[in-house]
């Protein structure tokens, strides 16, 4: 049995989450720019898997940072 401290007011999830996306949505945008430019130089085992598919391949580039290998073998 869970108990919430009784000097706070519990907290629906579905409104937690709401919470949460909006606040790293938040945090990325300020970091965004920062970040892209910090990671400008090819990793070279990613190139190399990169390189491997032929031109023109499509490829999904999840959550992987700034995306700078997506308009290398387009």
């Amino acid at each position: 049995v869970r108990i919430p401290p009784s000097d706070k007011t519990p907290i629906p999830v579905d409104s937690a989450e709401v919470d949460s996306d909006k606040q790293v949505f938040k945090v990325y945008d300020q970091i965004a720019h920062h970040f892209s430019h910090t990671r400008y130089k090819r990793w070279p085992k990613v190139w190399k898997f990169v390189t491997n598919f032929p031109v023109g391949s499509i490829v999904i580039d999840v959550g992987c940072g700034n995306g700078k290998y997506l308009a290398e073998r387009s």
